[in-house]
């Protein structure tokens, strides 16, 4: 028995010589020491952990924005309306008005393009035909190096479409008063993509119509 006790103090003593070592205080801690013992908890005055944004590159999420961007070339200030027979039926034709545009997007889309006249135009001349559609025709589709991004190029051609679809009412009729007010139209091009999203309008400049005598034949 009385080696056993022995044995238990130098089993002690051993304990003893442990030094204790201290623990890693958690921010927590800190956060919790920095509230206020009495009163609203005011949150705004304590410390945040930091923000997402503020998080080294590799915990970020990377979030791809579709982008798109619709240019139209050659639109010229002014078309000229050519009075045209055709099968015993004399019409006023928009003469040499194809008009070229690309369409940039990182995504595989489609365009859709219409014809109207100005808003304040066709509030002056009481034009309800509104937005006209006009068949874009395929040219050509460039992509680039790393295959993110395509330019698809279009062209289309005022002269396509006389009718309003809808309507019945023809879509360049017109007005012989102040017509440099009234007469003036503009193209809207829209990117329609897979998912039926469709992009913001993009317009072209305005141009303005007028009509000059003629004699031709119209390919329509």
């Amino acid at each position: 028995m009385k080696d056993q006790a022995i044995q238990k103090d130098y089993d002690l003593d051993a304990f003893r010589d442990i030094k204790p070592f201290q623990l890693p205080k958690s921010k927590d801690c800190d956060r919790y020491n920095d509230l206020p013992t009495s009163g609203f908890l005011n949150w705004a005055a304590c410390s945040q952990p930091p923000r997402y944004i503020d998080m080294p590159p590799p915990l970020q999420r990377i979030h791809t924005n579709t982008t798109e961007e619709v240019v139209f070339f050659n639109v010229q200030k002014c078309y000229e309306k050519v009075q045209c027979r055709k099968n015993k039926k004399s019409k006023q034709r928009v003469q040499g008005a194809t008009i070229n545009m690309r369409v940039t997007t990182d995504t595989p889309s489609k365009v859709e393009v219409y014809v109207e006249r100005l808003p304040k135009a066709a509030v002056l001349c009481g034009d309800s035909n509104g937005r006209v559609p006009l068949k874009p025709k395929m040219e050509n589709v460039m992509y680039s190096d790393n295959y993110q991004r395509q330019d698809q190029y279009f062209s289309v051609d005022l002269d396509s479409v006389y009718h309003n679809p809808l309507t019945g009412s023809p879509v360049y009729k017109l007005s012989t008063v102040d017509s440099d007010r009234r007469n003036r139209f503009w193209l809207v091009a829209y990117v329609v993509y897979a998912n039926g999203r469709k992009s913001q309008p993009f317009y072209s400049e305005p141009f303005l119509l007028k009509s000059k005598r003629s004699c031709k034949v119209s390919p329509y």
